[in-house]
């Protein structure tokens, strides 16, 4: 049997996708090519893999930077997309990361799939907002032609399924491919009763992730500490919460430095006004940290059981999520042991290696219903 040939179109050089896809090309009967449109994007603040552990291509590109638009998604211009994927001649094609709807070279790869003879299937994340952004609202008749005509969707969990279903796309034509992250420490029961409850806060100090609303919630609370990995244009709301006490502010940090921060933490809060995902409760549930995050957070659906191994709260209610963390750090032992066995139940499930499977799985069905 003909080995399966799968490339696939990313945005950038995401560290947590390199697991999975290194795992991906070590399959057999799979021959795996990544195309980058850039190395990394502005906003981020990751390190570029060195040595990228199967093989792979960075294009050519000049980025638009779209946030003016509502969206913190970039375009990247790239001279000749297809030059390289054409001389793979694979299979399927694969559009990943953010923007894909609107990524000239996933436009490219969609619009010459039956000329090419390969099957071309986006793996969506994102979810409908209450208030969607300008440059939503006018691509809105674009993406549903854009997914409804692929050969196959991938999703990146239950809300993302729903919406693509919302979008025009039919059911049989979805997989479910988890969002997932390198494997970390074992879960383990993260009570210390000896101290009082630290809540950890990882990610951008931007305004759509609820740091404001953090910070005002956490203000209200008796006693328990927060820390704080990240950085932004809200450093100095954080800076002032640092010197009026119980706030720790751990800065940008390296992912060894960060799993030592988790591994040292008793609770995850991701107060997001929206997430398409927020892959920062995955590495939580690897580490056995119950999870307080927001409605508007597109991971909860599926690796949040509230009451359970965490909670979930309204999008932007102060009270609402002061509440939960008082909840949280009134637990007894048995409620803590409860929820670290459910984290790595969860995380067992939405592992790289269940991940990869889905994948190829996919792109194989791709194939036989569209593609080759």
């Amino acid at each position: 049997m003909p080995p399966l040939r799968i490339a696939v179109i990313a945005n950038m050089v995401d560290p947590n996708r390199v697991a999975l896809f290194e795992r991906v090309a070590r399959e057999d009967g799979i021959e795996l090519l990544v195309v980058y449109e850039t190395g990394m994007e502005a906003n981020r603040s990751w390190e570029v893999p060195a040595d990228l552990p199967y093989r792979h291509l960075r294009l050519r590109s000049a980025s638009v930077d779209l946030r003016r638009l509502g969206t913190d998604a970039y375009l990247h211009l790239t001279a000749r997309p297809l030059e390289a994927i054409s001389s793979f001649r694979p299979d399927v094609v694969v559009g990943a990361g953010g923007g894909i709807w609107n990524s000239p070279a996933n436009v490219a790869a969609f619009a010459a799939r039956r000329r090419r003879g390969w099957a071309f299937i986006p793996w969506w994340g994102s979810f409908h907002k209450d208030e969607p952004s300008l440059a939503r609202r006018l691509s809105g008749p674009w993406i549903r032609h854009f997914l409804s005509h692929s050969d196959l969707c991938l999703a990146y969990g239950t809300r993302a399924a729903r919406e693509l279903q919302r979008l025009g796309v039919a059911p049989a034509a979805i997989r479910c491919v988890p969002n997932a992250v390198p494997r970390g420490e074992p879960g383990a029961p993260r009570r210390r009763p000896y101290r009082p409850v630290r809540f950890l806060f990882v990610g951008q100090l931007i305004p759509r992730k609820g740091v404001a609303e953090l910070l005002d919630a956490f203000e209200g609370l008796p006693a328990g500490e927060l820390y704080i990995a990240g950085d932004g244009s809200l450093r100095p709301l954080v800076d002032r919460a640092v010197r009026a006490g119980r706030v720790t502010y751990a800065g940008q940090i390296d992912r060894p430095a960060l799993q030592r921060l988790y591994a040292d933490s008793d609770v995850l809060v991701l107060p997001s006004r929206y997430e398409v995902w927020g892959l920062v409760i995955n590495e939580g549930l690897e580490h056995g940290l119950p999870v307080i995050a927001t409605e508007a957070v597109g991971a909860v659906d599926d690796l949040v059981v509230n009451g359970v191994n965490g909670y979930i709260t309204e999008t932007g209610n102060v009270e609402e999520l002061g509440e939960a963390m008082a909840r949280i750090a009134g637990w007894d032992e048995m409620r803590w042991r409860t929820a670290a066995t459910t984290c790595a139940e969860i995380a067992e499930r939405w592992s790289i290696d269940a991940a990869a499977t889905a994948f190829v799985d996919a792109c194989r069905a791709s194939v036989e219903s569209g593609g080759r």
